[in-house]
C-alpha cells in the first residue's frame, strides 16, 4: 500500500518500502491511461471516437482477447478505461506505432527512479523497442521488458490527478523537492482520462467502491508474476481520493487474483481511513 499526496509527493503510508522500491512489475492494465494519454496527446484518436470491440482482435496474423469475452461493441475512449476494454487498447497502440511509443516512454522518464529520498530505490525497464506482437501487448501493459517499481507507477499515474505534474515522491518532508519536470498534458486530456477514471468507479472495473458510495477515481489491473501452469498474478488499483479536488493518490499491490476482485476491496479500506482522518475533505460523489 502507498498512499502519497497528489499535489507534494509525500508519502503518508509506505506498508513495504523493500517491495516498493525494489520490486519490478509488467504494470498491466494500469497503463492503460498512460497508452490514453499518448493517444490524445499525439492526437491520433479524438476522445469522442468508438471503436468496436468483438472481442477477438486481429492483427498482422495474430490473434488477441479483450479482456470481456461477449465484446464490448461500440465502445469510448472514457468505457474502454473504465471498463479496461483490451481491444480498444490493443487498436490504440496500432495506431501510435512502435516508434512513438518508445518516444513517449523516454519523455515521460519511465526508466528513471522516481527521486524518492530512500535508499535502495532500483531504476525501471524499459523496451529498446517493439515488434508487432510486442507493440499490440503495450497496450494494456504487457512487456517482459516493460517494469517499475511500484514507487514509480504510482509517480506516473499520479500526474493525471495532479493535472500534468509530475512530483517526486517524498519520506521525509523537509526534504520536499519541487518537480522541474511538467508533462505536456492539456486540461482537455485530463477531463477525459479522469471521467474513465470515475465511470470505473460508477459503472466499471471498480463498481465495488461506487457500491460503497466513496467520492474517488480509480483503474485495476492485472499482470502476471509466475507463468506456466501456476499463472499466478500480481492484482493492482490506483486510484485518487476525493474525486473532485484529489488530495490523495493511492497504489495498492496484492500478490495473486485480480484488480477488481482482490486489490479493490482492499482499496476501499483505505480510502474510508482517508475520509475518517480528512473529514473536511470534499464529499462530493459527483463524477
Amino acid at each position: 500500500i502507498i498512499v502519497m499526496e497528489t499535489e507534494t509527493g509525500m508519502l503518508r503510508a509506505f506498508s513495504n518500502t523493500e517491495f516498493g522500491l525494489k520490486t519490478k512489475v509488467e504494470p498491466g492494465s494500469l497503463f492503460k491511461p498512460v497508452i490514453a494519454y499518448m493517444a490524445l496527446n499525439s492526437q491520433v484518436i479524438s476522445p469522442y471516437e468508438t471503436i468496436n470491440c468483438t472481442y477477438y482482435f486481429y492483427s498482422y496474423g495474430l490473434t488477441f482477447k479483450c479482456s470481456n469475452s461477449l465484446g464490448h461493441g461500440e465502445i469510448s475512449l472514457e468505457r474502454a478505461i473504465g471498463e479496461s476494454c483490451n481491444f480498444y487498447f490493443y487498436n490504440l497502440a496500432l495506431k501510435l506505432g512502435a516508434e512513438r511509443v518508445l518516444r513517449y516512454f523516454r519523455e515521460l522518464h519511465l526508466e528513471e527512479k522516481s527521486g524518492v529520498d530512500l535508499p535502495g530505490e532500483v531504476e525501471n525497464d524499459i523496451p529498446s523497442d517493439l515488434n508487432e506482437f510486442e507493440l499490440i501487448n503495450i497496450g494494456i501493459g504487457l512487456n517482459d521488458h516493460l517494469r517499475l517499481t511500484p514507487l514509480k507507477i504510482i509517480q506516473v499515474l499520479n500526474i493525471f490527478p495532479a493535472g500534468g505534474k509530475y512530483v517526486i515522491p517524498n519520506y521525509y518532508s523537509d526534504n520536499y523537492r519541487e518537480p522541474e519536470l511538467k508533462i505536456d498534458y492539456p486540461i482537455s486530456e485530463d477531463e477525459y482520462i479522469l471521467r474513465g477514471m470515475g465511470y470505473s468507479v460508477s459503472s466499471g472495473t471498480c463498481k465495488y467502491l461506487g457500491e460503497k458510495r466513496l467520492p474517488v477515481g480509480g483503474k485495476t489491473g492485472t499482470s502476471p508474476y509466475e507463468t506456466g501452469l501456476r499463472k499466478r498474478n500480481w492484482a493492482f488499483f490506483f486510484g485518487f481520493y476525493p474525486f473532485s479536488n484529489p488530495r490523495y493518490s493511492l497504489l495498492i499491490v496484492v500478490k495473486g487474483g485480480y484488480g477488481s476482485t482482490s486489490a479493490v476491496p482492499v482499496a476501499a479500506q483505505v480510502f474510508r481511513a482517508l475520509e475518517s482522518l480528512e473529514p473536511s475533505l470534499d464529499k462530493d460523489n459527483s463524477q
